[in-house]
Parts: structure tokens; sequence; C-alpha cells
């Protein structure tokens, strides 16, 4: 089970994870978007030791490597086209030529404090943050045509619904495990 509480108070989110089997780990991300192409270089406000140990990581949507596994040609930015926006597809340093454009920064932080596993777990845990993070975001501008016209009503329309669905869900799944009992 991996708890999860967030934040979200667009162009700033944060989201904090944990799980009760292990006290000892705790993943956070802080996000903060920005109109721009990745100039900024601590958006986040980073401080001390924390900022001196960082790495930072610019992630090209369109041209870092792609396991192959999450290879999908409908979600690849070099060969997409937004109808709508008439954006796309996005060629070699696109960072520097797209308008408009928009940057997010993340903080990710990675803790699981069990002796011998420590360093396993959290770098199996960036490996694969990175790769859903990168594959999202390549969906997103992908399916730019179908939420680009969209109004922050209907964002929120969208999000209640989810919602419902969600808690739905989790009410037959409570329900299902009291009659198995």
């Amino acid at each position: 089970m991996l708890l999860e509480e967030s934040w979200n108070a667009f162009p700033y989110c944060k989201s904090v994870y944990s799980c009760p089997f292990f006290d000892k780990f705790s993943m956070t991300i802080v996000s903060q978007h920005a109109p721009d192409a990745g100039q900024q270089e601590n958006i986040l406000n980073i401080e001390g030791a924390d900022l001196r140990s960082r790495e930072v990581v610019f992630v090209d949507i369109a041209f870092d490597p792609l396991d192959p596994q999450y290879y999908k040609p409908e979600d690849d930015p070099t060969l997409w086209h937004s109808e709508k926006k008439n954006r796309g597809p996005l060629a070699k340093e696109w960072q520097k030529t797209s308008e408009p454009i928009m940057t997010c920064y993340k903080c990710v932080r990675i803790e699981f404090k069990y002796t011998g596993f420590q360093k396993k777990v959290e770098k199996y845990m960036d490996g694969m943050l990175r790769n859903l993070m990168f594959t999202f975001s390549r969906q997103v501008v992908c399916m730019m045509d179908q939420w680009a016209d969209m109004t922050e009503q209907d964002v929120e329309r969208i999000e209640q619904e989810v919602s419902d669905l969600l808690n739905k869900k989790v009410e037959t799944a409570k329900e299902a495990a009291t009659a198995t009992k």
C-alpha cells in the first residue's frame, strides 16, 4: 500500500508518498511550472547541503532515449502534429524555437533507509520515476488536441468525475473485502 498526500496549487505542486509497511521509506516530489525553456537555476529555492548535492537533469521529451517497451508512435513528439494549435512535430533543439513553452521543474527526494537495500532501491525508484514522468510528458504533448481548448471548468468537471469514480471503486472494493470475511 502506498499513501499519497498531495497539494496542488498550480503552478506549484507537492506530493509526499509513504508506506505503512516500510516506516523508513518516503518520497517527496516538488514541482514548479514556469513559462521558460529550463533556464532558471534554483526555482525551487533549494538550500544548503541539498543544493550542493542536487543533480540537475534536463529531459528532452522528443530526443532523449526511451526504453523500447514504452515506445508508441502516437506518443512520439517527433511524429506528432496538433491540428488545433498547428504545432509539431518537434525538431532538434525545439526548446529554442517553440513558443509558447513551459518547463516543469521537479525536485525528487527518495529515502529508503534499510541497510543493504538503500542505494539499490533508491536508484531503481529514481529510474522508474524518470521513465514514468518522461513517458507521461510525451503523452501530454501528443494529446494536445484533446485538452488544448478545455476551460478551467472543464478540468474541474473531469476531476470531479474521476474522483467520484475512484471513490465508487474504493467503496466496491471495501464491500467485496467485507463480504469475503
